[in-house]
């Protein structure tokens, strides 16, 4: 999969949107006259009981143009309006420190763009206007990269797109009111999709697949109103390695696991997120292993193991998951013997062999370590 086609930061001179940070400065640079050009704007002043400027008002002869300055207490510049023909043309607002915050521009009474800075003048966001809403949002970290782009659609609906530190597209989502709503994609710094998932009102909806680093599946899940509801696949290397449903969040009905060749090797039932019923597990060549029945996800009745032939190979009954009565064996040819049957079994076969250890002990003498009565 090729990286997802993302519009790269444009390219734009921040500086000529940063003030300097003393008042002069700042009053220089909302000057409308040339720099060669001696200033032509009358100038009001007020002061505070100390005589310090608190404001400071210029303005155009012809009365076009007017400038307003506030400043704290210390004298510095706390914001800055200018208005053009009564209506404000551009607007900044200062922090404590005479640093630059906020820069907006305005026309024909609308909010056209708005720049927020940090104390260091770097642009943390940038924010373009439609008819006074907000059309676009692009966010920066603090080196200055391409951290986030909000786009603004019809109504209260956006999309919101983050990006990696190489200037990709990491994640799409779609919100409104927002909440996500609709798809939502997340990408890894290659640009393949790992994740893609949909969204009611901020909760989980819809289809949710994961993938891996090469786009291989990883899993598939259906989800209601934030709960898992329906089928979920799982794959190993692409290829399913089980399979389950779900009903509020809890699995109930068949849950079923595949080897690596696709044959079943456990198959089982839920109720309510608890195992219900028979449950077979199976060989590679497909034959069972083992058949059991739960009540309430514990054991409860007969419990077959078989050899790979088919054949019986061990039974044991079970309440509530404990162990009933004898468990009984079965040899490859079928025998039955039960757990006693094979404890006499075995001492039998102990006591010939100690006759046998007896027996060579008298023909070849006493091996070290070897004690016999």
């Amino acid at each position: 999969m090729q990286k997802p086609e993302v519009r790269n930061p444009v390219a734009t001179d921040l500086s000529s949107f940063v003030a300097d940070q003393t008042t002069e400065n700042v009053e220089q640079q909302m000057d409308v006259t040339g720099k060669d050009v001696e200033p032509i704007f009358e100038e009001e002043t007020e002061q505070d009981s100390a005589g310090v400027v608190v404001k400071r008002l210029r303005r155009s002869p012809d009365g076009r143009t007017e400038q307003t300055f506030l400043y704290a207490g210390d004298g510095v510049i706390s914001s800055a309006v200018i208005r053009q023909d009564g209506d404000v043309v551009e607007e900044r607002r200062h922090d404590a420190s005479g640093n630059l915050v906020t820069n907006s521009y305005f026309a024909g009474g609308f909010k056209q763009r708005e720049i927020d800075y940090r104390a260091n003048e770097q642009v943390a966001r940038d924010i373009t206007y439609l008819e006074g809403e907000p059309a676009e949002e692009t966010a920066y970290d603090e080196s200055g990269r391409l951290a986030r782009r909000v786009i603004h659609r019809e109504g209260l609906r956006m999309e919101v797109v983050a990006y990696d530190s190489a200037g990709w597209a990491s994640q799409r989502s779609n919100h409104e009111a927002g909440k996500l709503q609709g798809e939502s994609v997340t990408y890894n710094e290659d640009g393949q999709v790992i994740l893609q998932a949909q969204y009611v009102n901020d909760q989980l909806d819809g289809t949710l697949a994961i993938f891996d680093e090469t786009g291989l599946p990883i899993e598939q899940s259906e989800y209601k109103e934030g709960q898992l509801e329906g089928e979920t696949i799982v794959y190993v290397d692409g290829v399913i390695r089980g399979k389950t449903v779900y009903r509020t969040g809890k699995q109930h009905g068949q849950a079923t696991v595949y080897n690596e060749t696709g044959q079943i090797v456990q198959a089982s039932h839920f109720v309510d997120g608890r195992r219900e019923g028979e449950a077979i597990q199976y060989y590679p060549s497909g034959s069972p292993s083992e058949q059991a029945t739960y009540r309430t996800d514990r054991l409860h009745g007969e419990v077959v193991r078989y050899y790979p032939s088919g054949l019986v190979r061990e039974k044991q009954n079970y309440k509530d998951g404990v162990p009933v009565g004898d468990r009984v064996e079965y040899d490859h040819k079928g025998r039955k013997s039960t757990v006693e049957d094979i404890t006499q079994q075995h001492t039998k076969h102990a006591r010939k062999g100690l006759r046998l250890a007896k027996q060579l002990i008298k023909l070849f003498g006493k091996p070290f370590g070897i004690l016999t009565k």
